[in-house]
């Protein structure tokens, strides 16, 4: 039989973690606290950590807010400087109706009420159509490659918001939505950043949970794409769960050497010493 030792000392299986939250901080934190305000003066926790917080559920492999607070408190607190914030605190963050009413001050969107139906449209919009009854009508066709001559398996959507009821009226707004690559983004979405498990039961508390995590996906593409992810094995295409797997996943300890304290990361691959530069951008 195998012979075990235990060890006490605070070794974590999320060594590759670190960095990006120290990545995040620099890049995203000061932004933004500028542009949602202060959560808060003295104690709690800013809008940018509790963006961090849900950033690390899903960069680490979690599949719901919960397991921040369930599996990986004890391995993120130990970063010296960076705090993280319970599932709680996330979650009464998103439930935080002045939240979602800057978030959408922010896109420019309003809420407005046509035929008893509340819609969040832009405000320029609101003013052009006040007074006017509108219809939602979607219309489907499939695309058409004119080089070739033949259909190409994917479809356009246009969303119209018309004035009377014939649906060829042009009076509107029209969005484009090409099957394929969007469905991928939703993909990687639902499988990847908890599209498939919205933690609340109502629509403005979800909204902003899909904004907050559509955030950490750019910032997780923009890590992908800058920087040499191919001597990780990763590809920038690559999804969530490998970079757990091949990055994250990585044992860890920090140290004081020097008066400072230092991540040792317990790996052959040297590329974890230079991979996050500070001129990343």
């Amino acid at each position: 039989m195998a012979k075990v030792q235990i060890k006490s000392d605070k070794i974590t299986p999320f060594g590759g973690i670190f960095p990006i939250m120290d990545k995040f901080d620099s890049m995203l934190s000061s932004t933004i606290d500028s542009t949602l305000g202060l959560r808060c003066r003295q104690f709690g926790f800013q809008y940018s950590e509790i963006l961090r917080s849900l950033m690390c559920v899903y960069l680490c492999g979690g599949s719901c807010v919960e397991d921040v607070s369930s599996h990986l408190m004890p391995h993120l607190s130990l970063h010296p400087t960076l705090r993280t914030c319970s599932a709680d605190t996330i979650l009464r963050a998103n439930r935080c109706g002045s939240l979602y009413d800057r978030i959408f001050a922010l896109r420019g969107w309003e809420k407005v009420e046509i035929n008893g139906i509340m819609f969040e449209l832009n405000s320029i919009l609101v003013e052009k159509w006040k007074g006017k009854v509108y219809r939602l009508v979607i219309q489907r066709q499939k695309r058409h490659d004119a080089q070739l001559g033949i259909w190409d398996g994917e479809y356009t959507y246009r969303c119209i918001l018309t004035n009377d009821y014939d649906s060829s009226a042009k009076e509107v707004v029209e969005f484009y939505n090409l099957r394929g690559g969007k469905e991928r983004i939703l993909d990687d979405m639902n499988n990847g950043f908890g599209w498939d498990r919205l933690p609340k039961s109502f629509m403005d508390e979800n909204t902003v949970f899909l904004l907050l995590t559509a955030l950490i996906h750019n910032f997780y593409k923009a890590i992908m794409q800058r920087q040499q992810v191919s001597r990780f094995g990763l590809k920038p295409t690559s999804r969530i769960k490998a970079f757990v797997f091949k990055f994250i996943s990585v044992s860890g300890k920090w140290v004081m050497t020097s008066r400072q304290r230092v991540l040792k990361i317990y790996t052959e691959n040297t590329a974890y010493t230079n991979i996050f530069s500070p001129d990343m951008g």
